[in-house]
């Protein structure tokens, strides 16, 4: 997509009289969200310039002119679910990531009263596939399930992870858009620290790009 859009809409030279001209600042941002494994609709496509801080048309999300240099994260849109098993703790993960100033969805459930995980992840999953959340995290008693039902639907790339490194192999290797934690397997401490990680990881792209875009070639 990057040679594209430099051949179809960069103008020859990215400045005039100093200024960097819109379509190269749309450009930083479409490039940085590849970088990060976001989907480039949700970034600016079509933005006038980059002001200090802006909101993006399609997300919502908001973005900086010096984010592209900074690895300066994304406000996002974060979808979050569990069963009864996880719920103490997506409590916990949902108040953290609002803290952090992210958009949270909560797709439940709302107690610990038993109930059937797939009612429950399976909705998160899809928004994110969708493009109404840029990331998802579920929650169960081991994280098995969920991200078993997560990663039944097409585009989603939930990883199980059980420490910081994992989480950030997540990211880095995998571009894991969903996080997966089983509640009875960690701390509620590890359990923050794993989703901080995750969160701040970039994706690396070059080889481990190649092997993602062969996860759904024939799907």
């Amino acid at each position: 997509m990057g040679n594209q859009l430099v051949s179809s809409v960069l103008p020859s030279q990215p400045f005039s009289n100093g200024v960097l001209q819109a379509p190269w600042t749309c450009a930083l941002e479409v490039f940085r969200s590849a970088y990060l494994g976001f989907n480039p609709t949700e970034v600016f496509l079509n933005a006038a310039s980059l002001t200090e801080r802006q909101t993006c048309p399609h997300s919502g999300s908001k973005v900086s002119s010096s984010a592209f240099f900074t690895h300066e994260p994304y406000d996002m849109k974060i979808g979050i679910g569990s069963d009864h098993a996880g719920f103490e703790y997506k409590e916990q993960i949902r108040n953290l990531l609002a803290d952090l100033g992210h958009e949270v969805t909560d797709f439940g459930t709302n107690s610990t009263q038993a109930v059937d995980y797939p009612l429950f992840i399976r909705p998160v999953a899809e928004a994110v596939a969708r493009g109404d959340c840029e990331r998802g995290v579920v929650l169960g008693g081991s994280g098995n399930g969920e991200a078993i039902v997560a990663n039944r639907v097409r585009g989603i790339r939930c990883a199980l992870c059980w420490n910081i490194e994992s989480a950030k192999l997540a990211r880095q290797h995998n571009n894991a858009n969903m996080l997966s934690l089983g509640q009875r397997m960690m701390s509620l401490e590890t359990a923050l620290n794993i989703v901080r990680a995750w969160l701040d990881t970039p994706f690396e792209g070059g080889r481990h790009r190649r092997r993602i875009d062969l996860i759904d070639i024939n799907g």
